[in-house]
């Protein structure tokens, strides 16, 4: 919420914070709430790397989020793997990377056609 408001200090100091106390909350938590909650710190992390135009180091933590959640098709379209996958085709646009970031744009809308297909089943 705090990038979506352009509280980007204020984020990065959340961010910090929460990267430095990572270890104890993690070991409280369950494998998947565990990788949920680092996902959303890589997340947050590549947000706010995109701010400042730093679109490499955003893709590098965008794609460890995207191998967490794996590639079966109801793991694409989690909102953390449809987070991802958003900003890493918004990065490679970023980067000039046109064809990359239209292959992220296409996975996304095949993900989302396939899990709609599934529903209606």
């Amino acid at each position: 919420m705090l990038i979506k408001a352009k509280r980007f200090e204020e984020a990065e100091k959340v961010l910090a914070e929460l990267d430095k106390e990572k270890g104890e909350r993690v070991a409280q938590l369950s494998p998947q709430a565990r990788r949920q909650f680092e996902n959303q710190l890589q997340l947050m992390g590549a947000q706010l790397d995109l701010v400042h135009n730093q679109a490499s180091k955003a893709v590098s933590k965008l794609r460890v989020v995207l191998a967490s959640v794996g590639s079966e098709s109801s793991a694409r379209v989690t909102p953390e793997a449809l987070q991802a996958s958003t900003l890493l085709a918004s990065a490679m646009g970023s980067l000039g990377r046109w064809e990359a970031a239209g292959h992220h744009w296409q996975d996304i809308a095949n993900a989302i056609a396939e899990a709609s297909t599934k529903q209606k089943a």
